[in-house]
């Protein structure tokens, strides 16, 4: 029966890396340039998204974050929430690859945001991330988009400035329902 469990999340990673999208007119509107790593991303005005196979190239940092990002998406589609803490992921790892919850660059482990913290302009909220910049002045970060109608989560390791990280700020918590009377007393 795991393994049954395991077919249906990785089908569910594949559908959330792949996605689909329409093309528009608005699609074809010029977007800011970042370069890392002497190659240039067109923008949208969110976290830049670098293509898996650059990402994973460029920094180790960005490996382990994918890894872990991976254990999240399975730990939400198996409880329907995230997990209280990155040591609950370990279970979820691959037999000959454990997870690892430090930044290779400064030794430090990383930041673990359950709540998330939220943007003023892209509806995905900040997860995991870095401890402190890297060299490059950047960190990166693993963003979730949690469910939407028939949309399972989704999430995506991004390297950010340091200014682009500041402006996210603490999602609010979520509402608490009212205790219901017990009846009979």
């Amino acid at each position: 029966m795991m393994r049954g469990w395991r077919w249906m999340v990785a089908g569910m990673l594949v559908g959330a890396l792949v996605g689909c999208k329409s093309s528009t007119d608005a699609d074809l509107s010029p977007r800011p340039v970042v370069k890392m790593n002497g190659q240039e991303y067109k923008s949208s005005g969110q976290a830049v998204s670098l293509p898996i196979d650059e990402a994973l190239k460029s920094d180790p940092c960005a490996a382990r974050l994918h890894a872990i990002s991976g254990a999240m998406l399975e730990y939400y589609a198996l409880h329907n929430r995230l997990p209280p803490a990155l040591a609950d992921l370990e279970s979820l790892a691959d037999f000959d690859q454990p997870l690892n919850f430090v930044c290779p660059e400064s030794g430090e482990a990383y930041v673990y945001v359950p709540r998330g913290l939220k943007s003023p302009t892209d509806t995905r909220l900040i997860v995991v991330h870095d401890p402190v910049p890297h060299r490059s002045g950047q960190l990166w970060a693993i963003l979730l988009q949690k469910p939407k109608g028939r949309q399972p989560a989704a999430m995506w390791v991004v390297p950010m400035s340091e200014g682009e990280f500041r402006a996210h700020t603490p999602a609010p918590a979520p509402p608490t329902r009212p205790a219901i009377p017990e009846l009979g007393r």
